[in-house]
């Protein structure tokens, strides 16, 4: 049986942490494809293109983006057809109030952003623990 490769959506308004989480899922899971969005308005379009079939394995939120994670969370936690898809927020702030606001709205996990590339790898490990099965 072949396993179908793992679709992750990031949504995040910063190049430069885009740009190394996707380095990091390219070095631990270089299967992955991985659809980026600056914004998460633009990704909330996108996946509601996609018929069931072609739904992301994993979402990766940024919690202060243009239409912010939190809101994110709301849409998919509404929308049936969204709501299996594990979401995780990811943020340059450890606020516990912003932790459990993103909890208390669906996220599977709420991250800081590593300040250096060694910590993306083991990051991404903790995140790919929570993609749904192909």
């Amino acid at each position: 049986m072949i396993l179908q490769a793992l679709k992750i959506v990031i949504a995040d308004d910063d190049p430069d942490d885009q740009e190394l989480l996707q380095l990091a899922f390219q070095e631990e899971a270089p299967r992955a494809l991985l659809q980026p969005f600056f914004d998460g308005q633009d990704m909330i379009r996108y996946l509601n293109l996609q018929d069931q079939a072609n739904l992301p394995h994993l979402i990766i939120l940024d919690y202060n983006m243009p239409t912010r994670g939190p809101e994110v969370l709301t849409y998919l936690k509404n929308h049936p057809h969204l709501q299996q898809i594990p979401a995780l927020i990811w943020s340059t702030s450890s606020d516990p109030f912003f932790t459990n606001e993103c909890l208390r709205k669906g996220a599977g996990a709420f991250y800081e952003k590593p300040m250096d590339y060694r910590q993306f790898r083991p990051l991404v490990r903790l995140m790919l623990r929570y993609c749904r099965r192909c």
